[in-house]
């Protein structure tokens, strides 16, 4: 009996083994994942918008430097909304203020998912870094319809909001593909 218990634990320890190889290898495959713009933009909202912030020559990078490209690109146009909202909150009428200043802090957070963002791409957890792509672009959104709730403001931000979302939204859809 104790000898059946040894063997199959070697077996066990076998296929643990292999299987860890085996996922390890597939992973650095993705590495030389190259895709068009086509098949990455077919996956956003807003296509147009998509082919305007895809790298040229997309074909010849890897799907990882397109998207440490769009992650780059994210945390720029993130900080500068950040630093927007901080030079309108004191200009800004009541209701405008209050938004404005929850805002503030969801780009805030924004910035720290980016930051997230760029960590899970970089020790390839491509579903973790999908996720925190869809919290990314919730950030914008809420922002966004913040504006609509009481007390009611008009919103200074929903070109950059709608901008920075698409961006995000381009991003899902590379860490979509890098992860199926």
């Amino acid at each position: 009996m104790a000898s059946s218990s040894r063997s199959l634990l070697s077996i066990l320890v076998v296929l643990l083994a292999a299987t860890t190889a085996t996922a390890t290898t597939e992973v650095k495959n993705f590495e030389d994942i190259k895709v068009s713009g086509d098949q990455v933009c077919s996956r956003t909202r807003s296509p147009g918008f998509c082919f305007g912030v895809l790298p040229p020559g997309i074909t010849k990078q890897s799907l990882e430097t397109v998207s440490n490209d769009l992650i780059n690109k994210a945390m720029v146009e993130a900080t500068d909304i950040y630093n927007q909202i901080k030079y309108w909150i004191p200009q800004a009428a009541g209701a405008q203020q209050g938004h404005l200043n929850y805002c503030l802090r969801l780009y805030s957070s924004a910035i720290n998912s980016i930051k997230a963002a760029r960590n899970l791409l970089g020790s390839k957890h491509y579903f973790g870094l999908n996720r925190k792509t869809v919290e990314i672009a919730n950030y914008a959104n809420t922002c966004e319809s913040s504006f609509s709730s009481s007390p009611r403001a008009v919103s200074p931000l929903t070109q950059q909001n709608s901008d920075f979302f698409n961006l995000v939204d381009v991003l899902s859809a590379t860490s979509y593909l890098l992860s199926h």
